[in-house]
């Protein structure tokens, strides 16, 4: 019954270290979605507003 026991200790142990991991990638993927899309809205406002520039 021990080695049963240490088993699922070593399995939880597994399971929460791959939480860990699967969590900590999540949130850099959102970091760098969210740079891209701020980049991305800079890029279309500074072109709104040179198009607004010229055709003026």
């Amino acid at each position: 019954m021990n080695t049963e026991v240490r088993q699922a200790e070593q399995f939880y142990a597994n399971f929460q270290r791959l939480d860990l991991n699967i969590n900590r990638i999540q949130r850099k993927n959102t970091n760098r979605r969210n740079l891209l899309l701020v980049i991305l809205l800079q890029l279309s406002m500074a072109s709104i507003f040179l198009n607004a520039y010229f055709i003026n």
